[in-house]
């Protein structure tokens, strides 16, 4: 049994890799969330260019449902839908960017 947990302990270490992070490559997160005040400029600091496009699109179809709704209480949830959109790409960018260092 003992034989066989220093044999994987020692597969385990052959199998490791080295990880190397660009320091250049590192996002400052400040930046970052300070672009996203205006959506999706955040996602582009970062280089997620398709999360520009998810936010922006879901920020502007509940802009755009904002405008149709004509009912207060309809208008209200599209409202908090609206700001929930636009806290969660500030925190998407901010998170991102804190995890560029991450391997």
């Amino acid at each position: 049994m003992i034989r066989i947990f220093f044999l994987f302990i020692f597969i385990n270490l052959l199998f490791t890799q080295e990880t190397h992070i660009d320091s250049t490559q590192i996002k400052n997160p400040t930046i970052s969330w300070k672009l996203s005040i205006i959506p999706g400029l955040g996602q582009l600091y970062n280089g997620n260019y398709y999360k520009t496009f998810i936010v922006n699109s879901a920020f502007s179809a509940a802009y755009l449902e904002l405008k149709i709704r004509k009912g207060i209480s309809k208008r209200n949830t599209m409202a908090w839908w609206l700001f929930g959109i636009y806290v969660l790409g500030i925190l998407d960018a901010y998170v991102d960017a804190h995890l560029t260092s991450f391997p």
